[in-house]
């Protein structure tokens, strides 16, 4: 293989894979119009050091073709468990005049920093600047007016890119089927590789290799970048660098000698860029509507609650759709290392939510700067306290703090672990924690991650819905969604009961609760099918549960009246 030089002459390298019986020809490009294969070596300097494949057409047919903003994106089945993830960026299109052009933007960025230090949105608008600046004077005026700057502001776009920007990551960073990106060392030796949601199903998750290679120059510059806007060390001395990725709605993870000892490795996980609710959750197939109406429930009913899984599971975003069906009225405030939680939203739709980041540095690391805010967080007044991680040290001052009632009116968070037995043997046995203090949790969200017959593929679902048996001794669970599958359930489950009386009612009636918030959320998925509008997204979550807290007496006395004034309400909004 060769250096791509980005937008300029490329060779055919003759490169064969298989898959599905057929050869698919890997190249850098095809030849050029004449016929001839251009040499690499005189073309003019690439704008990154990134190695570039590109299919032939005559390649396998892709299961996905898609066109983003910044270039084409093709999805290929190899067979057997390789997908390819195929990137064209649209500055590789660029003619050798264009190429120059850019190349000249970016010598002006270069060569002209800004007067004093900024932060990420500050640098790149200066260097955006001087790149219209540049451009402007050297590309050619069209005939139409409005065709000029345009050019110039796609011509900047990449000169700023691949200056103080992440290259052609951010192509990657721009797609919402990107999950994850891994960059594994040594990464001149190995295709950067990424995981996708929503092929072949929206709960469904695939790991691909893409047709992108960094070379070390260009993984160099980007922990110059990452070091940069985050203004922590990496070195041999601090071979791990945590931060966000400003402008990407993205979390890095750097890992460098010794601790890797082929070199710097580099992983990128995407935070959602729309908010979840269980409606969303339950049009995807992660849960039911049933269950998503039972969590409503408990979530209403104050509950403590957790949600743990594997890592891709999915918790931060089941944790972010449960903080919308706390009421508007309630306050909340959110503990996380990386800013993930939709307290933005919530406050947009009137909700009194506040943000506590948490963040680790020389002094004191993540869980001693964790422990501290959630100290900080229970002087703040009585509060839904909202936990991104319950992760370490912190987690004694958060079991106290529910044990004597200072923790405010419920307790969110998530836990890595694969069930609720297994939260137990980890906060009890690894962290300390008594087996009475564990008491003060209500219920555990379990999410597993399934391959549907041993296939590559992740499907993610909920899997338990754990209420705590305090009776029956520490560690015992009840098992919840069991009992949801027979419809209607009367009696059992402590945590009902408990809910049931500081609401006043009987245990059957909190049954006959649970069920219709259940047959609304089902209702509200089936209405979105037939809607341009959005149903499941927090403002309509909003909208219904206040629908249902406004007529609870109706709801109470007669069910049936009050889901055909339901339906009638979601036509209008339909």
């Amino acid at each position: 293989m060769r250096k791509l030089h980005i937008g300029t002459g490329r060779d055919d390298l003759g490169t064969t894979i298989e898959g599905n019986g057929t050869t698919a020809r890997i190249c850098i490009s095809p030849p050029n119009r004449h016929g001839e294969r251009e040499d690499p070596s005189r073309a003019p300097s690439p704008f990154s050091q990134v190695w570039t494949l590109e299919r032939s057409a005559s390649a396998i047919e892709p299961i996905e073709d898609r066109y983003l903003k910044g270039g084409r994106v093709r999805i290929y089945e190899m067979g057997g468990t390789r997908t390819v993830y195929h990137l064209d960026p649209w500055e590789a299109s660029l003619g050798p005049k264009d190429v120059s052009r850019v190349l000249e933007a970016m010598r002006s960025i270069r060569g002209c920093p800004p007067s004093q230090a900024g932060g990420f949105p500050t640098l790149r608008q200066h260097a955006l600047e001087l790149a219209r600046r540049s451009l402007a004077l050297t590309v050619p005026r069209k005939d139409k007016p409005l065709a000029q700057p345009t050019n110039v502001d796609q011509l900047a776009e990449v000169a700023v890119r691949y200056t103080v920007g992440f290259g052609a990551l951010e192509h990657l960073l721009l797609d919402d089927r990107v999950e994850d990106i891994y960059v594994d060392a040594p990464c001149a030796s190995v295709p950067v590789h990424v995981t996708l949601g929503g092929i072949a199903g929206s709960s469904t998750t695939i790991r691909a290799e893409t047709n992108l290679m960094l070379s070390d120059l260009e993984l160099q510059a980007l922990i110059t970048r990452l070091r940069y806007y985050s203004r922590r060390p990496f070195s041999e001395a601090f071979p791990v660098l945590e931060t966000d990725v400003p402008g990407f709605d993205s979390r890095a993870t750097l890992v460098g000698h010794p601790l890797s000892p082929h070199g710097p490795a580099l992983a990128l996980r995407r935070h959602s860029r729309k908010a979840w609710t269980l409606l969303r959750l339950v049009q995807n197939g992660t849960l039911t509507a049933q269950a998503a109406g039972l969590i409503s429930f408990l979530v209403d009913g104050r509950c403590s609650m957790l949600v743990c899984g594997p890592r891709g599971a999915g918790k931060s975003s089941l944790l972010s759709a449960v903080m919308f069906e706390l009421p508007p009225s309630q306050r909340v405030l959110a503990i996380e290392d990386t800013l993930e939680l939709p307290v933005r939203k919530m406050q947009e739709l009137g909700y009194r939510a506040q943000s506590l980041l948490i963040e680790g540095g020389l002094d004191k690391g993540v869980d001693q700067a964790a422990e501290e805010a959630l100290r900080v967080s229970l002087r703040l007044g009585e509060s839904a306290l909202v936990m991104g991680e319950v992760r370490g040290r912190e987690a004694a001052t958060l079991y106290e703090s529910m044990r004597t009632g200072k923790a405010g009116s419920a307790v969110l968070g998530t836990i890595h672990g694969d069930s609720a037995r297994s939260v137990y043997e980890r906060v009890v046995h690894d962290m300390g924690i008594a087996p009475e203090a564990f008491g003060a949790t209500d219920v555990i969200l379990s999410l597993a991650l399934t391959r549907p017959l041993g296939s590559h593929r992740q499907v993610r679902r909920l899997s338990e819905v754990a209420a705590l048996a305090r009776e029956r001794g520490p560690g015992q669970f009840d098992q919840m969604l069991d009992a949801l599958e027979g419809g209607k359930v009367v009696g059992g489950f402590d945590v009902v009961e408990r809910v049931a009386a500081s609401w006043g009612i009987e245990t059957e009636e909190a049954w006959d609760n649970i069920w219709l918030r259940g047959e609304m959320r089902r209702l509200q998925v089936e209405a979105q099918g037939n809607s341009p509008n959005d149903l499941v997204g927090p403002a309509a979550v909003c909208a219904c549960n206040e629908f249902l807290w406004g007529r609870l007496e109706q709801a109470r006395s007669e069910p049936d009246a009050f889901l055909e004034q339901f339906r009638e309400r979601l036509r209008g909004m339909a």
